[in-house]
């Protein structure tokens, strides 16, 4: 049986809830924004795409194996941008602040895990993004970033300590994404 996977970082609770609550803000006053639910909130490290069980197990022993090497770390973020930065919007979401630090060689470790794995190298650069809402059509899209660029992003930033990296299965049905842990590899304390 294959699975629809991607590695990614969790969210902590009270970040989750911040964040929804600023797209709720957003989606409050256009119209065409559909905002995930709080608990499908994550940060996407690397799409697999489909994985055998045999996979899924060798995903496993590497995952573990990288994230004994790496120190738990914080991840902070701020505002909203939207995808792509010209014409009608399709994505709203919110960026990791000074990425480079930890966030950048921890993804580069991953992508080399599954390259030595048979997984494609991502073809484009990677940009750490919540995607916060997906945009439904070209109009709505073109409301929304009327409403961003009307209504500057909230000042607050946010910050989460990284605790451990996961892979998730993706179910897709017609009531959204279902995200499940199949592997969660803790990252080394102090």
């Amino acid at each position: 049986m294959a699975h629809r996977t991607f590695i990614a970082i969790d969210l902590e609770e009270g970040v989750k809830s911040l964040l929804h609550a600023w797209a709720r803000t957003v989606e409050a006053r256009v119209t065409g924004l559909r905002v995930p639910s709080p608990e499908n909130l994550h940060l996407t490290l690397k799409f697999l795409g489909e994985v055998s069980e045999a996979q899924v197990g060798e995903l496993g022993e590497a995952l573990a194996s990288l994230a004994k090497n790496i120190s738990v770390f914080d991840l902070r973020g701020s505002g909203f941008s939207l995808f792509p930065s010209q014409g009608p919007a399709r994505v709203l979401w919110t960026g990791v602040l000074e990425p480079e630090r930890q966030l950048l060689p921890l993804v580069e470790k991953i992508e080399s895990r599954c390259l030595e794995m048979g997984f494609k190298r991502e073809g484009r650069p990677f940009r750490p993004h919540i995607t916060l809402g997906r945009i439904k059509n070209p109009e709505a899209g073109d409301h929304v970033r009327s409403y961003i660029e009307d209504n500057p992003s909230p000042q607050k930033t946010w910050t989460q300590t990284v605790r451990d990296v996961r892979l998730k299965k993706s179910t897709l049905s017609r009531s959204g994404p279902d995200y499940k842990d199949l592997i969660v590899a803790p990252l080394q304390i102090g």
